[in-house]
Protein backbone atom coordinates (compact mmCIF):
# COMPACT_ATOMS: atom_id res chain seq x y z
CA UNK A 1 0.00 0.00 0.00
CA UNK A 2 1.22 3.48 -0.79
CA UNK A 3 2.46 5.58 2.08
CA UNK A 4 0.26 8.65 2.15
CA UNK A 5 1.34 12.07 3.32
CA UNK A 6 -0.26 15.20 4.67
CA UNK A 7 1.90 18.28 4.41
CA UNK A 8 0.95 21.55 6.04
CA UNK A 9 2.97 24.58 5.09
CA UNK A 10 2.12 27.86 6.73
CA UNK A 11 3.80 31.15 6.02
CA UNK A 12 3.35 34.78 5.32
CA UNK A 13 6.38 35.04 3.04
CA UNK A 14 7.71 32.31 0.84
CA UNK A 15 11.20 32.83 2.18
CA UNK A 16 12.03 29.21 2.85
CA UNK A 17 12.34 27.82 -0.69
CA UNK A 18 14.74 25.18 0.56
CA UNK A 19 12.14 23.75 2.92
CA UNK A 20 9.51 23.74 0.21
CA UNK A 21 11.86 22.06 -2.26
CA UNK A 22 12.75 19.48 0.39
CA UNK A 23 9.06 18.79 1.03
CA UNK A 24 8.31 18.48 -2.67
CA UNK A 25 11.30 16.20 -3.20
CA UNK A 26 10.14 14.00 -0.33
CA UNK A 27 6.69 13.74 -1.87
CA UNK A 28 8.10 13.22 -5.36
CA UNK A 29 10.50 10.52 -4.16
CA UNK A 30 7.58 8.69 -2.56
CA UNK A 31 5.69 8.88 -5.85
CA UNK A 32 8.69 7.60 -7.82
CA UNK A 33 9.25 4.76 -5.38
CA UNK A 34 5.73 3.42 -5.84
CA UNK A 35 4.78 0.91 -8.51
CA UNK A 36 1.75 2.97 -9.43
CA UNK A 37 1.38 6.71 -9.61
CA UNK A 38 0.01 8.24 -6.46
CA UNK A 39 -2.85 10.68 -6.58
CA UNK A 40 -1.91 14.00 -5.02
CA UNK A 41 -4.24 16.84 -4.10
CA UNK A 42 -3.38 20.23 -2.70
CA UNK A 43 -5.23 23.17 -1.23
CA UNK A 44 -3.43 26.48 -1.62
CA UNK A 45 -4.81 29.36 0.47
CA UNK A 46 -3.67 32.96 -0.05
CA UNK A 47 -4.92 35.70 2.26
CA UNK A 48 -3.36 39.02 1.17
CA UNK A 49 -6.19 41.56 1.67
CA UNK A 50 -7.56 41.93 5.19
CA UNK A 51 -10.39 44.21 6.29
CA UNK A 52 -9.20 44.78 9.87
CA UNK A 53 -5.49 43.90 9.74
CA UNK A 54 -2.49 44.99 7.72
CA UNK A 55 -2.55 43.58 4.20
CA UNK A 56 0.23 41.22 3.21
CA UNK A 57 2.28 41.80 0.06
CA UNK A 58 3.37 38.27 -0.83
CA UNK A 59 0.56 35.69 -0.39
CA UNK A 60 -0.97 36.03 -3.87
CA UNK A 61 2.40 35.72 -5.64
CA UNK A 62 3.52 32.91 -3.35
CA UNK A 63 0.28 31.01 -3.96
CA UNK A 64 0.62 31.30 -7.75
CA UNK A 65 4.18 29.92 -7.58
CA UNK A 66 3.16 27.06 -5.28
CA UNK A 67 0.13 26.21 -7.45
CA UNK A 68 2.33 26.05 -10.56
CA UNK A 69 4.96 23.93 -8.83
CA UNK A 70 2.39 21.49 -7.47
CA UNK A 71 0.53 21.25 -10.78
CA UNK A 72 3.87 20.52 -12.50
CA UNK A 73 4.41 17.72 -9.98
CA UNK A 74 1.03 16.23 -10.93
CA UNK A 75 -1.08 17.45 -8.04
CA UNK A 76 -4.74 18.33 -8.47
CA UNK A 77 -4.68 21.85 -7.01
CA UNK A 78 -7.59 23.68 -5.40
CA UNK A 79 -7.20 27.27 -4.29
CA UNK A 80 -8.90 29.97 -2.30
CA UNK A 81 -7.93 33.61 -2.05
CA UNK A 82 -9.20 36.21 0.42
CA UNK A 83 -11.53 33.78 2.13
CA UNK A 84 -13.88 34.71 4.93
CA UNK A 85 -14.45 32.24 7.78
CA UNK A 86 -17.30 30.38 6.11
CA UNK A 87 -15.46 30.06 2.79
CA UNK A 88 -12.23 28.84 4.43
CA UNK A 89 -14.11 26.24 6.50
CA UNK A 90 -16.04 25.07 3.43
CA UNK A 91 -12.84 24.74 1.32
CA UNK A 92 -11.03 22.88 4.11
CA UNK A 93 -13.99 20.50 4.52
CA UNK A 94 -14.05 19.86 0.76
CA UNK A 95 -10.30 19.29 0.79
CA UNK A 96 -10.64 16.72 3.59
CA UNK A 97 -13.39 14.95 1.62
CA UNK A 98 -11.23 14.91 -1.53
CA UNK A 99 -8.29 13.57 0.48
CA UNK A 100 -10.22 10.35 1.00
CA UNK A 101 -9.52 9.53 -2.65
CA UNK A 102 -5.89 10.73 -2.57
CA UNK A 103 -2.60 9.19 -1.60
CA UNK A 104 -0.93 12.54 -0.92
CA UNK A 105 -2.58 15.68 0.48
CA UNK A 106 -0.79 19.00 0.82
CA UNK A 107 -2.14 22.14 2.50
CA UNK A 108 -0.36 25.44 1.91
CA UNK A 109 -1.44 28.61 3.71
CA UNK A 110 -0.04 32.09 3.26
CA UNK A 111 -1.64 34.72 5.47
CA UNK A 112 -2.03 35.84 9.05
CA UNK A 113 -2.19 33.05 11.63
CA UNK A 114 -2.62 32.85 15.37
CA UNK A 115 -1.51 30.21 17.82
CA UNK A 116 -3.52 30.19 21.02
CA UNK A 117 -3.65 27.51 23.67
CA UNK A 118 -1.53 25.20 21.53
CA UNK A 119 -3.98 25.42 18.65
CA UNK A 120 -3.31 26.98 15.24
CA UNK A 121 -5.88 29.27 13.65
CA UNK A 122 -6.12 30.74 10.16
CA UNK A 123 -7.25 34.36 10.14
CA UNK A 124 -10.09 35.02 7.67
CA UNK A 125 -9.86 38.27 5.73
CA UNK A 126 -12.95 39.65 7.50
CA UNK A 127 -11.89 38.65 11.03
CA UNK A 128 -12.26 41.13 13.87
CA UNK A 129 -9.50 40.35 16.36
CA UNK A 130 -10.58 42.91 18.96
CA UNK A 131 -11.54 40.07 21.29
CA UNK A 132 -9.92 36.66 21.13
CA UNK A 133 -12.47 35.37 23.63
CA UNK A 134 -14.53 34.51 20.57
CA UNK A 135 -11.69 33.03 18.52
CA UNK A 136 -13.68 29.87 17.80
CA UNK A 137 -16.35 31.94 16.01
CA UNK A 138 -14.04 34.47 14.33
CA UNK A 139 -11.07 32.35 13.26
CA UNK A 140 -10.65 29.00 11.50
CA UNK A 141 -9.13 26.30 13.67
CA UNK A 142 -6.89 23.88 11.80
CA UNK A 143 -7.32 21.19 14.46
CA UNK A 144 -10.58 19.58 13.28
CA UNK A 145 -9.43 19.61 9.66
CA UNK A 146 -6.01 18.11 10.43
CA UNK A 147 -7.64 15.48 12.67
CA UNK A 148 -10.05 14.58 9.85
CA UNK A 149 -7.12 14.31 7.42
CA UNK A 150 -5.33 11.99 9.84
CA UNK A 151 -8.26 9.58 9.56
CA UNK A 152 -7.86 9.36 5.78
CA UNK A 153 -4.11 9.77 5.16
CA UNK A 154 -1.01 9.24 7.25
CA UNK A 155 0.26 12.62 8.47
CA UNK A 156 3.67 14.06 7.81
CA UNK A 157 3.79 17.73 8.73
CA UNK A 158 6.45 20.07 7.30
CA UNK A 159 6.29 23.35 9.17
CA UNK A 160 7.85 26.43 7.65
CA UNK A 161 8.59 29.94 8.79
CA UNK A 162 5.35 31.54 9.81
CA UNK A 163 4.17 34.59 11.65
CA UNK A 164 1.80 34.24 14.56
CA UNK A 165 0.08 37.05 16.38
CA UNK A 166 0.32 36.74 20.11
CA UNK A 167 -3.14 36.63 21.75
Amino acid sequence: MAMARVVRLCGTVLGRWALLVLACLAVASTVLAEEKALKGIALVIAQPDYENLDDLANPANDAREIQKLLADLGFEVQSVSDGDRRRLDRQLERFVEDAEEADVALLYYSGHGIEAGGENFLVPVDADLSSLDEADTRLVSLTPHIEALKRTVSPNVWPSEDTHAEP
